[in-house]
Protein backbone atom coordinates (compact mmCIF):
# COMPACT_ATOMS: atom_id res chain seq x y z
CA UNK A 1 0.00 0.00 0.00
CA UNK A 2 1.30 3.50 -0.78
CA UNK A 3 1.50 6.48 1.48
CA UNK A 4 -1.85 7.76 2.70
CA UNK A 5 -3.08 11.18 3.65
CA UNK A 6 -5.67 11.02 6.42
CA UNK A 7 -7.34 14.34 5.79
CA UNK A 8 -6.54 15.17 2.22
CA UNK A 9 -5.76 13.74 -1.19
CA UNK A 10 -3.79 16.13 -3.42
CA UNK A 11 -1.92 19.17 -2.25
CA UNK A 12 -3.83 22.09 -0.75
CA UNK A 13 -2.79 25.67 -1.21
CA UNK A 14 -0.46 27.05 1.44
CA UNK A 15 1.76 30.06 1.77
CA UNK A 16 4.72 30.10 -0.60
CA UNK A 17 7.24 28.99 0.43
CA UNK A 18 6.61 26.50 3.26
CA UNK A 19 8.95 27.15 6.20
CA UNK A 20 10.23 23.95 7.81
CA UNK A 21 12.39 23.38 10.89
CA UNK A 22 14.12 19.98 10.71
CA UNK A 23 15.45 18.79 14.07
CA UNK A 24 17.90 15.89 14.10
CA UNK A 25 21.00 14.65 12.34
CA UNK A 26 21.33 12.55 9.25
CA UNK A 27 17.89 13.05 7.70
CA UNK A 28 17.11 14.69 4.36
CA UNK A 29 20.72 15.55 3.55
CA UNK A 30 19.59 17.49 0.48
CA UNK A 31 18.04 20.04 2.82
CA UNK A 32 21.01 20.28 5.18
CA UNK A 33 22.34 23.55 3.81
CA UNK A 34 19.03 25.29 4.53
CA UNK A 35 17.66 27.98 2.26
CA UNK A 36 15.13 27.33 -0.47
CA UNK A 37 14.64 23.78 -1.68
CA UNK A 38 14.48 23.75 -5.49
CA UNK A 39 10.99 23.88 -6.92
CA UNK A 40 9.55 20.71 -8.31
CA UNK A 41 6.75 18.14 -8.29
CA UNK A 42 4.13 20.86 -8.52
CA UNK A 43 5.12 22.47 -5.21
CA UNK A 44 6.42 25.98 -4.72
CA UNK A 45 9.45 25.10 -2.63
CA UNK A 46 10.52 25.32 1.00
CA UNK A 47 12.66 27.38 3.30
CA UNK A 48 14.39 24.94 5.64
CA UNK A 49 16.16 25.57 8.92
CA UNK A 50 18.10 22.71 10.48
CA UNK A 51 18.84 22.10 14.16
CA UNK A 52 20.87 19.20 15.49
CA UNK A 53 19.03 18.87 18.80
CA UNK A 54 15.95 19.82 20.78
CA UNK A 55 17.92 22.41 22.74
CA UNK A 56 18.12 24.48 19.54
CA UNK A 57 14.39 24.45 18.76
CA UNK A 58 13.55 27.64 20.61
CA UNK A 59 16.32 29.70 19.00
CA UNK A 60 15.64 28.27 15.54
CA UNK A 61 11.88 28.83 15.81
CA UNK A 62 12.34 32.43 16.96
CA UNK A 63 14.50 33.02 13.91
CA UNK A 64 11.65 32.14 11.54
CA UNK A 65 8.43 34.04 12.15
CA UNK A 66 6.75 32.16 9.29
CA UNK A 67 7.50 28.67 10.59
CA UNK A 68 4.95 26.22 9.13
CA UNK A 69 6.10 22.74 10.20
CA UNK A 70 8.55 21.21 12.67
CA UNK A 71 9.99 17.83 11.68
CA UNK A 72 11.56 15.74 14.46
CA UNK A 73 13.79 12.72 14.16
CA UNK A 74 12.24 10.02 16.36
CA UNK A 75 15.72 9.04 17.55
CA UNK A 76 16.09 12.32 19.44
CA UNK A 77 16.20 12.14 23.23
CA UNK A 78 12.74 12.46 24.77
CA UNK A 79 10.91 11.17 21.70
CA UNK A 80 10.56 7.59 22.90
CA UNK A 81 7.99 8.54 25.56
CA UNK A 82 6.93 11.75 23.80
CA UNK A 83 8.00 13.83 26.81
CA UNK A 84 9.73 16.25 24.47
CA UNK A 85 6.51 17.22 22.63
CA UNK A 86 4.98 19.49 25.32
CA UNK A 87 8.32 21.24 25.72
CA UNK A 88 8.58 21.82 21.99
CA UNK A 89 5.04 23.22 21.85
CA UNK A 90 6.04 25.74 24.52
CA UNK A 91 8.53 27.15 22.02
CA UNK A 92 6.62 26.85 18.74
CA UNK A 93 2.99 27.29 19.81
CA UNK A 94 0.50 25.56 17.53
CA UNK A 95 2.88 24.90 14.65
CA UNK A 96 2.24 21.33 13.36
CA UNK A 97 4.78 18.65 14.30
CA UNK A 98 5.77 15.69 12.13
CA UNK A 99 8.18 12.89 12.93
CA UNK A 100 10.51 10.87 10.72
CA UNK A 101 11.14 7.28 11.71
CA UNK A 102 12.50 4.02 10.30
CA UNK A 103 9.33 2.10 11.17
CA UNK A 104 6.44 2.43 13.62
CA UNK A 105 4.00 0.06 15.30
CA UNK A 106 0.28 0.73 15.60
CA UNK A 107 0.61 1.38 19.35
CA UNK A 108 3.35 3.94 18.79
CA UNK A 109 1.33 5.58 16.03
CA UNK A 110 -1.71 5.93 18.32
CA UNK A 111 0.52 7.38 21.01
CA UNK A 112 2.11 9.83 18.58
CA UNK A 113 -1.26 11.12 17.40
CA UNK A 114 -2.55 11.34 20.96
CA UNK A 115 0.43 13.59 21.74
CA UNK A 116 -0.41 15.93 18.89
CA UNK A 117 1.79 14.58 16.10
CA UNK A 118 0.09 15.27 12.77
CA UNK A 119 2.59 13.64 10.43
CA UNK A 120 4.44 10.31 10.41
CA UNK A 121 6.98 9.98 7.59
CA UNK A 122 9.35 7.07 6.97
CA UNK A 123 12.98 8.05 6.56
CA UNK A 124 13.33 6.18 3.27
CA UNK A 125 10.39 8.02 1.70
CA UNK A 126 10.95 9.47 -1.77
CA UNK A 127 11.70 13.18 -1.81
CA UNK A 128 8.63 14.03 -3.89
CA UNK A 129 6.38 12.33 -1.33
CA UNK A 130 8.19 14.10 1.53
CA UNK A 131 7.50 17.42 -0.15
CA UNK A 132 3.82 16.62 -0.57
CA UNK A 133 3.58 15.39 3.03
CA UNK A 134 5.19 18.52 4.48
CA UNK A 135 2.95 20.76 2.41
CA UNK A 136 -0.14 18.90 3.59
CA UNK A 137 0.92 19.02 7.23
CA UNK A 138 1.67 22.74 6.94
CA UNK A 139 -1.88 23.28 5.67
CA UNK A 140 -3.33 21.67 8.80
CA UNK A 141 -3.93 18.20 7.38
CA UNK A 142 -2.76 14.90 8.88
CA UNK A 143 -0.38 12.65 6.96
CA UNK A 144 0.45 9.01 7.77
CA UNK A 145 2.63 6.71 5.67
CA UNK A 146 1.00 3.64 4.20
CA UNK A 147 2.69 1.09 6.46
CA UNK A 148 1.32 2.89 9.53
CA UNK A 149 -2.17 2.98 8.04
CA UNK A 150 -1.96 -0.78 7.44
CA UNK A 151 -0.95 -1.31 11.08
CA UNK A 152 -3.84 0.83 12.29
CA UNK A 153 -6.48 -1.38 10.68
CA UNK A 154 -6.95 -4.26 13.13
CA UNK A 155 -9.24 -7.18 12.40
CA UNK A 156 -11.96 -7.73 15.01
CA UNK A 157 -10.87 -10.31 17.60
CA UNK A 158 -13.92 -12.45 16.87
CA UNK A 159 -13.25 -12.38 13.13
CA UNK A 160 -16.52 -10.57 12.38
CA UNK A 161 -16.73 -6.99 11.27
CA UNK A 162 -19.58 -4.84 12.50
CA UNK A 163 -22.28 -3.96 10.02
CA UNK A 164 -22.87 -0.31 9.23
CA UNK A 165 -25.79 0.06 11.65
CA UNK A 166 -23.83 -1.60 14.48
CA UNK A 167 -20.80 0.51 13.68
CA UNK A 168 -22.85 3.71 13.67
CA UNK A 169 -24.09 2.86 17.16
CA UNK A 170 -20.61 1.87 18.38
CA UNK A 171 -19.23 5.21 17.22
CA UNK A 172 -21.74 7.20 19.26
CA UNK A 173 -25.04 6.71 17.43
CA UNK A 174 -24.03 8.63 14.33
CA UNK A 175 -26.65 9.57 11.79
CA UNK A 176 -26.25 8.05 8.34
CA UNK A 177 -24.87 11.33 6.97
CA UNK A 178 -22.40 11.72 9.84
CA UNK A 179 -21.31 8.11 9.38
CA UNK A 180 -20.76 8.55 5.67
CA UNK A 181 -18.71 11.70 6.25
CA UNK A 182 -16.46 9.87 8.72
CA UNK A 183 -16.07 6.92 6.37
CA UNK A 184 -15.03 9.19 3.51
CA UNK A 185 -12.66 10.98 5.88
CA UNK A 186 -10.91 7.69 6.67
CA UNK A 187 -10.54 7.20 2.93
CA UNK A 188 -8.42 10.33 2.66
CA UNK A 189 -10.91 12.90 1.38
CA UNK A 190 -10.89 16.58 2.23
CA UNK A 191 -14.09 18.34 3.35
CA UNK A 192 -14.52 19.71 -0.16
CA UNK A 193 -14.09 16.28 -1.72
CA UNK A 194 -16.55 14.77 0.78
CA UNK A 195 -19.02 17.51 -0.12
CA UNK A 196 -18.74 16.70 -3.82
CA UNK A 197 -19.07 12.97 -3.17
CA UNK A 198 -22.19 13.43 -1.03
CA UNK A 199 -23.63 16.34 -3.06
CA UNK A 200 -23.62 18.61 -0.02
CA UNK A 201 -22.14 22.01 0.74
CA UNK A 202 -18.73 22.07 2.37
CA UNK A 203 -20.27 23.94 5.31
CA UNK A 204 -22.75 21.10 5.86
CA UNK A 205 -19.93 18.54 5.76
CA UNK A 206 -18.00 20.51 8.39
CA UNK A 207 -21.11 20.52 10.59
CA UNK A 208 -21.63 16.76 10.17
CA UNK A 209 -17.98 16.04 11.02
CA UNK A 210 -17.98 18.40 13.98
CA UNK A 211 -21.03 16.66 15.43
CA UNK A 212 -19.62 13.22 14.64
CA UNK A 213 -16.33 14.04 16.37
CA UNK A 214 -18.22 15.13 19.49
CA UNK A 215 -20.27 11.93 19.55
CA UNK A 216 -17.17 9.80 18.99
CA UNK A 217 -15.18 11.60 21.66
CA UNK A 218 -12.59 12.59 19.04
CA UNK A 219 -10.36 15.61 19.65
CA UNK A 220 -9.57 16.21 15.98
CA UNK A 221 -9.59 14.61 12.54
CA UNK A 222 -6.69 12.26 13.23
CA UNK A 223 -8.30 11.14 16.48
CA UNK A 224 -11.58 10.47 14.67
CA UNK A 225 -9.77 8.30 12.14
CA UNK A 226 -8.02 6.46 14.97
CA UNK A 227 -11.33 5.74 16.73
CA UNK A 228 -12.99 4.68 13.48
CA UNK A 229 -10.18 2.26 12.66
CA UNK A 230 -10.21 0.83 16.18
CA UNK A 231 -13.88 -0.06 15.66
CA UNK A 232 -13.09 -1.78 12.39
CA UNK A 233 -14.24 0.85 9.91
CA UNK A 234 -12.76 0.46 6.45
CA UNK A 235 -12.96 3.09 3.69
CA UNK A 236 -15.11 2.16 0.69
Amino acid sequence: MGDVVIASVGVPSVADPVHVLVVGKGWVPAYADGGAVPKGDGLDGFVVTCASGLDQVSESAQGDAELSVVVLDHELSGMGDWSAIPIIHMHIGNVPIAIVIDEMSADDAWSAMNHGITGIILKNTEESIIRNALTLIASGETYLCGSVIDALRPSPSNGRRLGDIELRDALGHLTSRQFQCVRLLTGGLTNLQIAKEMVLSEKTVKLHLHTAFRKMGAHNRADAVRIAFLHGMTPH
